[in-house]
């Protein structure tokens, strides 16, 4: 087989950001695959086993390695006819967790060098999401992209099938900051809004501490104010303790325009009142399971009402660290474009063209035990792009 090559329409968003312009026919932005049946794929070291055993795989099966000194690697190699960043995403099939490493190493090699980003294999998966695309990163590509997976690793590899989609131009920069429109330094509770039965909202020492009592149902914090489209915003979070699970909620409304605290019934705490809840609509985003109980390792972020996952990162952007650890998180949404960014290095980039939402509330929502700290939130327009 050959690489696989697709296309499909890019979201024109600038020209409806600022200014009121219209929309301009869509430019068609590639997508490439290439499975371990293809041309661009090889092998080095020692033999990889073919498999069809477990279910999920691409194409007409997968490849595994057992661990090793790194010796053995798989190389997906795609030719780049349109230079910028892509997304970078892999797939692997779920088998027994002991039968699979939780730190396989994949090389990305990009015009930046080589990056590598360690994904942990072994992660649950529920019986409707077997195999999905995992993102890897976003990476800029002029010519040819490479990925490599090796067996320097805690068990065994799999090489299935890899994915690159489109983003955006080589030049293109992260949105940055406009206007202030909103800031909160958490001294006071007059912008939140507490609600769940099993875990509380609190100042202490300046910021807003929210805690989480409970293994089912959660904890949620929303900032009162409305929020316009095209944002970006900013704020600190900081992690108490070796657990906490963590979620923002941006673009939270009814799905009739009415206030999510005020002109819908109340809500508990249990997690399908804002994910399965045919009245509200809202975009969720998973950015910190540090010894969560969560069904994978990574950042999901979910389409709501009904949970729909439109992109899972691989890796935790918050990763384990000892004591309290504070992350500078930032969240860009403007027209279609999402994007998570943390301690300023881009995690997660996500383009909705599906009927993207805008406005509405945003807030933070923990579950399990966990403590966790918010402060020093801003809200700002996002720029307009210079020139």
């Amino acid at each position: 087989m050959r690489p696989f090559f697709v296309a499909v329409p890019l979201l024109v968003i600038l020209a409806l950001v600022i200014g009121g312009g219209q929309a301009q026919a869509a430019p068609e932005r590639p997508i490439i695959i290439v499975d371990n049946a293809d041309a661009g794929f090889s092998t080095t070291g020692a033999d990889w086993n073919p498999s069809t055993r477990d279910p999920g795989f691409y194409g007409e099966g997968y490849l595994w390695q057992r661990m090793g000194d790194g010796s053995s690697k798989a190389m997906w190699r795609a030719a780049i006819a349109q230079p910028g960043r892509y997304n970078v995403y892999a797939r692997w099939v779920m088998s027994k967790p002991e039968d699979r490493a939780t730190n396989a190493p994949f090389t990305i090699r990009s015009i930046d060098g080589d990056g590598v980003v360690h994904v942990n294999l072994a992660q649950r998966q529920s019986a409707a999401d077997q195999s999905p695309w995992n993102l890897l990163g976003t990476f800029p590509f002029e010519k040819q992209a490479e990925i490599v997976l090796s067996n320097d690793a805690d068990n065994s590899v799999v090489a299935d099938a890899v994915k690159l989609e489109y983003m955006e131009p080589l030049d293109a920069t992260v949105p940055q900051r406009g206007k202030l429109l909103l800031q909160d330094d958490c001294d006071n509770m007059d912008n939140w809004f507490i609600e769940g039965s099993e875990g509380k909202g609190e100042i202490v020492n300046g910021a807003l501490r929210v805690t989480s009592t409970s293994h089912r149902k959660g904890v949620h914090a929303w900032f009162r104010p409305d929020l316009p489209d095209n944002v970006r915003i900013e704020y600190d979070m900081t992690v108490h303790g070796p657990k906490g699970f963590a979620l923002v909620f941006f673009c939270a409304k009814g799905t009739k325009g009415q206030d999510i605290i005020t002109g819908l019934p109340a809500r508990d705490g249990t997690f399908s009142q804002y994910v399965r809840n045919d009245d509200l609509r809202c975009y969720h985003l998973s950015v910190h399971r540090m010894g969560s109980e969560s069904w994978v390792d990574g950042a999901n972020l979910n389409k709501n009402p009904a949970k729909n996952l439109v992109q899972r990162n691989a890796v935790d952007p918050c990763p384990p660290a000892e004591g309290d650890q504070t992350y500078h998180m930032t969240l860009i949404k403007l027209g279609g474009r999402i994007q998570l960014l943390v301690d300023d290095k881009p995690v997660l980039f996500y383009i909705d063209e599906a009927e993207p939402y805008a406005g509405g509330k945003f807030g933070f929502r923990q579950i399990y035990l966990s403590t966790i700290s918010y402060d020093n939130v801003r809200v700002y327009e996002v720029a307009a792009p210079e020139g």
